[in-house]
């Protein structure tokens, strides 16, 4: 009699915490077809996480936000957890777990996305060419949805042995309250007032996937308002008719018809992901300022 082949290795959803989904690196190339980016809002995270369990570093990685969720495990399972530092999770180093063991990842000591990459990966169907999650257009991912107590999430084979010695790397960038923002005029700086470059910002607690709105001093009437629609990336600040600043998050709409300047590409979504909500972006501060035509 022909034996059952085993069940696939798989981690148990007991509870979805705030805002948990299967992620990768995204569809970056696909933007040209309108879809957005997405992927990791850490990609930096997504990628040590993997290359610390073994996997490729483009491995599909469960990523949380703010609180994490509940889960347990059915058989042993190597994983590593990067990103915001989490109460009672060590950090930045692979982990062994055992079977039957119960993570909770809800209590956040610092930063707002963590990255959880389990050995062999997430294995979840690739939908245009990515696993991650779009939860705005309910793809990919896992049945392109946050998740939620009760799912079942399967992994993929494993590539290091459970012999490998312990692995261990110092995180890249302290985390702070406080943040230095680089910045590139856009071609519509001339457009706006620049004197709000200046200005010290809130990151406030509206800011999600989309985008990270920057609490601050408003922009003046004749500084702002709506202008021909254009491309938008990841890190680009808008300046909407109620002069508060949003910088474009990874599943952000491809255009837009706000004033764009300056554009601040990755830093700005690093203050997201490393500080808590409330923390400071301060341009002022910047050391490098660049003007492109």
């Amino acid at each position: 009699m022909a034996r059952k082949p085993s069940p696939s290795p798989a981690v148990f959803i007991e509870h979805g915490g705030a805002f948990a989904t299967v992620q990768d690196l995204g569809r970056p190339t696909l933007r040209h077809a309108g879809l957005p980016g997405g992927g990791a809002v850490d990609p930096m995270a997504l990628r040590t996480a993997n290359l610390l369990v073994g996997n490729p570093e483009d491995a599909a990685v469960l990523e949380c936000a703010l609180v994490g969720p509940k889960f347990r495990f059915d058989q042993d399972t190597d994983i590593a957890v990067t990103g915001a530092t989490i109460v009672s999770i060590p950090g930045n180093r692979r982990l062994r777990i055992a079977a039957g063991t119960r993570l909770n990842l809800s209590h956040f000591q610092v930063g707002a996305y963590a990255c959880v990459a389990f050995a062999g990966g997430l294995d979840v169907p690739r939908v245009l060419e990515s696993r991650s999650t779009d939860v705005r257009l309910a793809f990919g991912g896992f049945q392109g949805r946050v998740l939620r107590a009760g799912d079942r999430l399967e992994l993929g084979r494993a590539v290091l042995p459970a012999e490998q010695p312990a692995l261990h790397i110092a995180p890249v960038g302290a985390a702070d309250r406080d943040l230095p923002i680089r910045i590139v005029d856009g071609k519509d700086a001339e457009a706006v007032d620049q004197e709000w470059i200046n200005e010290a910002f809130t990151i406030s607690s509206k800011s999600d996937r989309v985008g990270v709105r920057l609490d601050g001093p408003k922009i003046a009437a004749n500084a702002r308002g709506d202008a021909p629609s254009a491309i938008v990336l990841p890190g680009t600040i808008q300046l909407p008719g109620d002069g508060v600043r949003s910088c474009c998050s990874p599943t952000h709409r491809r255009s837009a018809g706000t004033r764009r300047s300056p554009t601040w590409f990755a830093p700005i979504c690093r203050a997201w992901r490393k500080s808590v909500r409330g923390g400071r972006c301060d341009s002022s501060a910047s050391r490098w300022r660049k003007r492109i035509a």
